[in-house]
């Protein structure tokens, strides 16, 4: 419970997130549902670079859930990891139910890794652009160009992408 002055306090957040109990290395994020009064997945990211240290994901996670509490702060992650975070947030096709947003690592140079995914249902964020753009402001993201230096379906680049900070 936060208090914020003497006479206000804050209840249940919005949004809060827990270890996947069935995936290694994966974080569900639940949405508090009011009429119900009970929390329900709404999204789950998962670690796909092993090498990562569990604590850095943990706190990236945790920066995802406080921007969909329209939290103003963020943990600043810089001085935790040496290497660029870019993103690619994928396109939804007509059925699709849920967002993907494909994190990668790159460390300036030879080809980027796929570093994680973060699946989220697609009505939860109505403004995708803004929500990316804390996503990638907290993670020091770049979001990731489309076009010729990408390598179908491998996730890689031939060249060190250009980027634009977002």
């Amino acid at each position: 419970m936060v208090v914020r002055n003497f006479n206000q306090h804050s209840g249940k957040p919005d949004f809060y997130y827990s270890r996947n109990p069935f995936v290694q290395h994966s974080f569900q994020i639940f949405q508090l549902k009011v009429e119900k009064d009970v929390y329900e997945p709404v999204g789950e990211y998962t670690l796909l670079d092993l090498s990562e240290n569990p604590d850095l994901t943990e706190k990236r996670v945790m920066n995802i859930v406080a921007i969909l509490n329209r939290r103003d702060r963020t943990l600043d992650l810089s001085a935790l990891t040496d290497t660029r975070m870019l993103f690619t947030v994928m396109p939804l096709k007509p059925n699709d139910t849920q967002r993907r947003i494909i994190f990668r690592t790159f460390n300036g140079t030879g080809i980027s890794k796929q570093n994680a995914i973060l699946v989220l249902d697609k009505d939860l964020v109505e403004d995708i652009g803004g929500f990316i753009g804390r996503v990638g402001d907290s993670m020091n993201c770049y979001k990731e160009p489309e076009g010729e230096n990408l390598q179908p379906g491998t996730g890689t680049h031939t060249r060190p992408p250009d980027t634009v900070k977002f």
